[in-house]
């Protein structure tokens, strides 16, 4: 397996590591984490193209991380010393599977957003409506992340409430353009959101 010692927008390095005790899990999922704040950032650079190269790069990133907390999850499983190690019962294990799942998904529509985005000449109006969910999606992902940390289920309640607001401000926004060709860049926006409340419901569970 290997273990990520430095990530950054540019690089990530690694190293080979043999025993997954010595691995922490929340730490990981910080990594997971400030990867896709990057990418988050990248989507507002004036260059769509060098932005979705980069968002693409870190999400390869993301995808090796993932692909760690599923060998701890599988590992933790099938061996209880393992987990007892790890300070992580059969429950937080899944949990943990569930997190890395729909951090992924959110790095991967991130990265199909972008796809979509750099393609697509958008009117000054709908940019700024786009650049707003885009806002809406910076908030509510740093919050959602946030409440994990603190384990703030009050906050994790009002997240996943809100999830239908933004889901209709993207309806609204389709209805009121002319150019259709923003439709798979609303339907990546209203994705994200799910996504977020899905993360926000876990913390509830």
């Amino acid at each position: 397996a290997i273990e990520i010692i430095e990530d950054s927008s540019n690089k990530i390095v690694a190293r080979d590591f043999l025993k997954l005790e010595d691995v922490s899990v929340e730490t990981i999922i910080r990594r997971i984490d400030t990867i896709i704040r990057s990418m988050v950032e990248k989507i507002d650079e004036e260059d769509k193209e060098d932005a979705y190269q980069e968002i693409k790069n870190l999400d390869r990133g993301i995808n090796k991380l993932r692909f760690l907390l599923y060998k701890i999850v599988k590992s933790g499983i099938e061996d209880h010393n393992l987990a007892t190690k790890l300070n992580l019962s059969n429950y937080e294990l899944l949990k943990t599977r569930l997190m890395a799942d729909n951090l992924e998904e959110i790095a991967d529509e991130l990265r199909r957003f972008m796809r979509f985005r750099k393609k697509i000449e958008l009117t000054k109006i709908d940019e700024k409506k786009i650049n707003s969910c885009i806002i809406d999606i910076k908030n509510s992902y740093i919050e959602v992340m946030e409440a994990h940390y603190k384990k703030n289920i009050e906050k994790a309640h009002e997240i996943a409430s809100q999830k239908d607001i933004h889901l209709k401000k993207c309806d609204e926004m389709f209805k009121d353009t002319n150019n259709k060709e923003i439709v798979p860049i609303i339907e990546k926006i209203k994705s994200i959101q799910s996504w977020i409340r899905a993360i926000a419901r876990g913390i509830i569970t």
